[in-house]
């Protein structure tokens, strides 16, 4: 049985990129495993901060076998020829050769096992799997400059059978050396047997297996808190940065002294600048007790010592938060409102000026839904504010978090305070929809829209994919979100146009594309947010298409209706009705035959016809349809709309009669409005 050991020495992975390198290389050697025909029965995953490491049981080839072509059959009694044909392809077994035919003839093919040493094949997946990991962090650290990778790399493990293979990868000569924890003794570990290697790792105080340091993690730190009868609402984040930053955790309990301060702006320090645990009390649910999990990566002489060095350092990050809080206080939060002009949004745009957009446009939204306009008014103004307080210059990151606790603290505004705890939750996506309350909602639409209008009007690039730093497609995705769930029947080209026309207010708008740019951002994001929701492709593409429906609360409820539609098989009536139509048009187009504005009623020549004339009058009524959600209607007024059609051209032949020529030409015009009114079946015609 064939096992290898792959591990790379690394100088410090960053916790964020480890899980995602170790991925990327997993998937590097399992692909080069399958273009070296090699099969196995088992991985093992290793990744710390210095290292990622690979236990491959039970390697195989997996059989090819390489096809020579010999002489024709008409040749199998020359001897001669065939005797040569053996010796020249080194065909030792008469049975690997068969007759085969192909296009010329009947022909003598044999059939030989590849056989490549096991020994070449795995260095050179070694190397095509380094060589060629696809990361964006890289960086150049050997004087070759040709491979770069996320820190630099200081040995290689490379064990097949317990035995070395030999390999020179840019002047790194691999080994069977690996080292213990840096932060304990960084001992020299020699692996001659790599059965072994979990353990002697784990005696030179490395647990090299992600997910069992993370449950050695948690089953040490409920240990620890046993105690003092506390909890942990663990944060899975922070959980998963202090796994892939140790080797061997610490786990350290210190008493700290929180000075009263809010619990989420000790949670937020705690978690963010410390790294550490904050422990709720077993009874009392919402209270915290006073003490922290700390995680060290450091073997301490003096465990004391350390828990004294880590206590001061935060209780006097604390008493200063706390002296910041207290200086804030003397103020009404209102009355910071006016220092916003001094804090520069984009280029010369200042956030007082934001914030009376951002009034303005909610308020205008108000009017598409039941809410409170005047707390609207106040959280417009208010949601801000703590921007320019001492603690908000500090933690921008908690802008309306701080707002909320200081207004609980003292504020004629007190109860408010909630609804900027909302637009807190909604930015940071820790929020349930149903929790949130619409004025917070509309406030956070007004905000973000208005935000995605200056981006664009002053043309700072966004960038795509995950490289997406300014959070564009988020707030797009809690837009769609938020006017979905909270039912805001507005159509998506009001809501682009009110907001562009507020803000040519306060900032002139220069890109003159701005609202085709915003819209069609959104309704991609709205596309993928459907698209998630389990719905048809086809018709997601085909109602987005037809610009004359947008109504994004409502398109949820098309989709459906129309998904029965399709179910039903109506559609292709609907398809071939339009068809029609449309290659008739193309003869009109042909003929430059010129239509009026208006059908001629004196000029219907039917009762079928007239049936037809009186559902183009009425299209009106499909807009009240559409805006009462009566979708199915709709559908089946079109689908009845289309067998007519159908029964109308093959009763009339248009082009025949020149009297009636230009009125049933553009009897066919109005005719493909109607089927064209809720989705684009042009996309549908090539597709079904």
């Amino acid at each position: 049985m064939n096992n290898l050991l792959i591990e790379l020495g690394v100088e410090y992975i960053p916790s964020k990129y480890l899980k995602n390198i170790s991925k990327i290389l997993l998937e590097n050697i399992n692909n080069n495993f399958i273009k070296n025909n090699l099969i196995y029965s088992n991985i093992e995953i290793f990744e710390t901060i210095n290292r990622i490491g690979f236990k491959i049981i039970n390697i195989k080839h997996n059989n090819i076998f390489l096809e020579k072509k010999g002489p024709n059959t008409n040749l199998i009694y020359n001897n001669n020829i065939i005797n040569n044909w053996i010796k020249k392809n080194n065909i030792n077994n008469l049975n690997n050769i068969k007759i085969l035919i192909d296009k010329n003839g009947s022909y003598l093919f044999s059939f030989i096992e590849e056989k490549i040493l096991l020994n070449n094949k795995i260095k050179l997946i070694l190397y095509n799997s380094l060589i060629n990991i696809n990361i964006n962090e890289k960086m150049n650290w050997n004087k070759f400059n040709k491979f770069k990778f996320i820190r630099p790399i200081r040995n290689i493990v490379l064990i097949l059978n317990n035995k070395v293979l030999n390999l020179n990868f840019f002047d790194i000569k691999t080994t069977n050396i690996t080292y213990g924890n840096n932060f304990f003794n960084k001992k020299k570990i020699i692996i001659n047997d790599i059965d072994n290697y979990s353990k002697l790792l784990y005696k030179n105080k490395v647990i090299s297996n992600y997910d069992n340091r993370k449950k050695f993690l948690l089953r040490n730190i409920k240990k620890k808190i046993l105690n003092i009868n506390g909890y942990i609402n663990f944060n899975n984040n922070l959980l998963d940065i202090i796994t892939s930053s140790t080797e061997y955790p610490i786990i350290v309990l210190i008493k700290i002294n929180f000075y009263n301060i809010s619990i989420d702006i000790i949670k937020y320090i705690l978690e963010e600048k410390f790294r550490c645990f904050i422990i709720y009390d077993i009874y009392k649910k919402d209270n915290l007790l006073p003490y922290i999990i700390y995680i060290s990566n450091t073997k301490s002489i003096n465990i004391n010592i350390l828990k004294n060095k880590i206590k001061n350092n935060i209780e006097s990050y604390i008493n200063n938060i706390n002296t910041l809080i207290n200086k804030d206080l003397k103020k009404n939060l209102i009355e910071y409102l006016y220092y916003l002009k001094n804090i520069s949004f984009i280029k010369k745009e200042n956030l007082l000026t934001k914030i009376k957009i951002i009034e303005k446009l909610s308020l205008y939204i108000s009017k598409f839904c039941n809410s409170n306009i005047y707390n609207i008014k106040k959280i417009s103004l208010l949601f801000k504010c703590d921007l320019v307080t001492e603690l908000g210059y500090f933690f921008p990151k908690l802008s309306c978090l701080i707002g909320k606790i200081y207004l609980e603290k003292k504020d004629k505004y007190k109860n408010l305070s909630h609804y900027l705890n909302d637009i807190f939750l909604i930015r940071n996506n820790k929020f349930i929809i149903d929790e949130i309350r619409l004025e917070s909602c509309i406030v956070y639409i007004s905000d973000e829209l208005s935000t995605i209008v200056s981006i664009y009007n002053n043309n700072i690039y966004i960038p795509k994919g995950n490289k997406d730093f300014l959070l564009i497609k988020n707030k797009v995705d809690n837009i769609i979100s938020i006017i979905i769930n909270k039912k805001i029947l507005i159509s998506l080209e009001e809501l682009i146009n009110k907001s562009i026309f507020i803000y040519n207010k306060y900032n002139k708008i220069i890109d003159k594309l701005i609202f085709y740019k915003i819209r069609d951002l959104i309704l991609s994001r709205f596309e993928l947010y459907i698209i998630n929701a389990g719905y048809n492709k086809l018709i997601i593409k085909s109602i987005i298409n037809n610009k004359n429906l947008n109504y994004i609360l409502l398109y949820k409820n098309l989709v459906k209706s129309i998904n029965k539609f399709f179910i039903n098989k109506k559609i292709y009536i609907l398809i071939s009705a339009y068809k029609r139509i449309t290659n008739l048009i193309k003869l009109n187009n042909k003929s430059l035959i010129k239509i009026n504005l208006n059908i001629k009623k004196k000029l219907i020549n039917s009762k079928l016809e007239n049936k037809l004339f009186i559902n183009i009058n009425n299209l009106e009524k499909y807009k009240y349809y559409y805006i009462y959600n009566k979708f199915d209607y709709i559908i089946n007024d079109i689908y009845k709309f289309s067998i007519n059609i159908i029964k109308f051209l093959n009763m009339v032949k248009i082009f025949k009669n020149t009297k009636f020529l230009e009125n049933r030409v553009l009897l066919l015009y109005k005719s493909k409005n109607i089927l064209d009114y809720i989705f684009d079946i042009s996309l549908l015609i090539n597709k079904l």
